[in-house]
């Protein structure tokens, strides 16, 4: 399936029309890193989603209400980066440090 997929000729992501100026040599060894970065995050996506969701849930509404209550009343955008993103920090961080050991480590070394 996956060599299906990476394909240059007859590969799908090669002919649905793409950005680059023609077919890309996905099983080379120059688009490895970004085949491999492009796998782990669709083999992680669910579980990073589901770390995230269970932080943002945990947020406390009071938070919320305070920035929309505030002086300027925060709509929002300015409550999405001023209160959620930074609760979220760490947790993003957590799950960027996960999937960028995961590449490492499923990625083969071409040296």
């Amino acid at each position: 399936m996956w060599r299906y997929l990476y394909h240059t000729r007859y590969g799908l992501l090669n002919t649905r029309g793409s950005f680059w100026h023609g077919p890309i040599d996905w099983l080379g060894i120059h688009a490895g890193q970004c085949r491999d970065l492009l796998m782990s995050v669709w083999k992680n996506f669910g579980y990073n989603m589901l770390i995230s969701h269970r932080r943002a849930a945990g947020d406390s509404q009071d938070l919320y209400d305070a920035a929309e209550m505030g002086g300027d009343g925060a709509g929002p955008m300015r409550r999405f980066f001023n209160v959620t993103l930074p609760l979220l920090g760490p947790t993003l961080l957590f799950v960027g440090v996960i999937t960028m050991m995961d590449i490492s480590s499923s990625s083969p070394s071409h040296t």
